[in-house]
């Protein structure tokens, strides 16, 4: 059965009985336009029907209807920067009728509309005319009441299917006392140790959980399941009674020497050098986990245990996410953090989709070491991470016991701001050849208070997010954690990195984020972002931000530049200088 042979509609209504007309119509004489009549909300708490008595202008001669969109819990947790948007376009009528129904004042449609922090409130600013329905009306007048019907429909999808496990409403504390269980180790039987990126000490974190949790996750139960975590005699990967000197080096040369965009440790970094203790963990919801690594005859060591290396999956050649930020926004702190985002293409293949993508294989060698120590009272199987920060593995075990994560703006973000101003579009009416107006809601973040300079890096937002959000998850990078979901296999989390980061996408960043390696890497999010791209040309031509890139491709910097463009410039075409049009080169 192919789902796109059908469609599925749903629809919503809600019928409006407005009383005390008088009172309404008397108060509000005059050219000022008058204050709202609010509906209840319907539709799930996700609509609102706005009545404005008088809409302002000469002589005061109409009222105003319009559609409201109030945003839903769900939309706001997934709002990136406080800008939520409504899935999918949406078709609507408004009806002004008397209590009766035998006698209609006029009748609007609109089609296929979004919803979103931008445009909340769609509708018209002339519904119809005061006279028209209350002072020329005998009924209305009597009755000191009319109705407003209002009708929602959604534009067709395919039909959802029933989840196969059933969903239930799961209390926030709740959830987040399950979460804290991974800096607990009283009930975990697995450790995930993280050795410390950029420190000078020699230290690594731990993070804690139970195989059963775990193991609902396919990657995880196979791993557990393979035979390898099976006696408590045994030590897997690389032992923790070695050298931890020779660790830290093994990591500093492998993975860990690669400069990944839009990291999450790297923004730890950042903030360590900000604070003057470049060794400083910051700690927005939860007590780190660490563990100074001691010398070798500090340990206990069991004879005769036996050591293997397992293997999950390749390792992946992680990509980065942000481009270089301008040059007087760049932060000098270490030679390091100056080449953050962007690479020379010497060091940086522009075409990494010769590489060969498997499914997670015991077989195949990955940069995760088991090790389970039986001596003294520590049974748990200790997990050996090295190409993973941290804060995103943290964030994706999170997110497996508990289905929640919070994502930070894309770096990028940052790097092209310009404000945002309300503004109201006049469009072509549906139908009557009146106009139907956007209302644009003047409800700006509430991360951030009116009078308040927005934050200017990702860095500051997430000091400004952790004020605002005590005692929550730490967000963390949408990229990072997309990388995670890709090699372990998780689709639902990969999924949602995936729309945050389609979702994040502006004219003012595509450039910077089309171009990285991050979108060279991974196909799904580079045919967005090109289709974003050759969509929104006209605007992003002309761009500071394209300016800025075009200069540091020139520079040899931007790896994912000729994968992108060879792409972008067969949707492309050339008019001659006498007929340019929208639309071409």
């Amino acid at each position: 059965m192919d789902l796109k042979d059908y469609q599925e509609r749903t629809s919503v209504r809600l019928d409006w009985t407005v009383r005390g007309l008088r009172q309404l119509f008397e108060s509000s004489r005059g050219d000022l336009k008058s204050k709202p009549v609010k509906s209840n909300k319907f539709g799930g708490g996700r609509w609102q029907i706005l009545f404005y008595p008088n809409a302002g202008g000469e002589n005061g001669q109409f009222i105003s209807l319009y559609l409201s969109c109030e945003p839903t819990p769900e939309e706001k947790e997934n709002a990136v920067d406080g800008k939520w948007y409504r899935d999918g376009k949406f078709d609507f009528t408004i009806e002004l009728t008397n209590l009766q129904q035998t006698n209609m004042f006029n009748r609007k449609e609109a089609s296929e509309h979004t919803f979103s922090w931008n445009t909340v409130n769609w509708g018209w600013a002339q519904f119809a005319r005061r006279e028209a329905i209350y002072y020329t009306q005998n009924t209305v007048r009597v009755n000191d009441a009319f109705r407003i019907s209002c009708s929602i429909t959604r534009s067709p999808t395919s039909p959802t299917t029933a989840p196969l496990v059933p969903h239930r409403l799961v209390p926030e504390p709740l959830l987040n006392v399950f979460g804290s269980l991974l800096d607990n180790p009283t009930y975990s039987d697995v450790v995930f140790v993280l050795p410390r990126r950029k420190s000078r000490r020699r230290s690594v974190r731990k993070i804690y959980a139970a195989r059963e949790i775990l193991k609902r996750f396919d990657y995880f139960n196979s791993m557990f399941n393979s035979g390898f975590a099976e006696s408590n005699t045994r030590t897997l990967g690389v032992p923790l009674n070695q050298d931890e000197d020779d660790l830290i080096s093994d990591v500093d040369t492998d993975v860990y020497s690669q400069n990944f965009e839009d990291s999450d440790e790297e923004d730890e970094f950042n903030q360590a050098v900000v604070d003057g203790n470049e060794d400083a963990h910051e700690n927005f919801n939860h007590k780190e986990t660490e563990s100074t690594l001691v010398s070798s005859d500090e340990n206990t060591i069991c004879e005769g245990k036996i050591e293997e290396h397992i293997s999950a999956s390749p390792s992946l050649p992680f990509c980065n996410d942000d481009p270089l930020q301008p040059e007087e926004e760049r932060q000098d702190a270490t030679d390091e953090m100056n080449e953050r985002n962007v690479r020379s293409k010497s060091k940086h293949p522009s075409s990494p989709r010769s590489e060969v993508r498997r499914p997670p294989s015991l077989n195949a060698e990955r940069s995760e070491a088991i090790d389970n120590r039986s001596g003294g009272s520590d049974n748990r199987i200790h997990i050996t991470v090295k190409d993973v920060a941290y804060p995103t593995y943290r964030a994706v075990l999170y997110y497996l016991y508990t289905n929640t994560i919070i994502f930070a703006p894309l770096s990028s973000s940052f790097l092209s701001q310009t404000p945002t101003g309300s503004t109201v579009t006049a469009l072509s009416g549906q139908g009557d050849g009146q106009n139907l107006n956007l209302a644009i809601g003047n409800r700006i973040s509430q991360q951030f208070e009116t009078g308040r300079s927005r934050p200017t890096t990702r860095l500051a937002w997430l000091e400004d997010w952790e004020r605002q959000n005590p005692g929550k998850i730490k967000p963390c990078s949408a990229k990072a954690v997309y990388r995670v979901a890709d090699k372990l296999g998780i689709i639902e989390l990969r999924k949602r990195a995936f729309q945050h980061i389609v979702k994040s996408l502006t004219v003012h960043n595509i450039p910077y984020e089309i171009f990285s390696s991050f979108s060279a890497t991974f196909e799904e999010v580079r045919k967005v972002e090109i289709s974003y791209f050759l969509d929104h040309w006209n605007e992003v031509r002309g761009s500071e931000s394209m300016k800025v890139v075009w200069q540091q491709i020139r520079d040899g910097k931007h790896p994912g530049f000729e994968e992108a463009w060879s792409l972008i410039v067969k949707n492309l075409e050339y008019k001659s200088q006498g007929s340019v049009t929208e639309g071409s080169v």
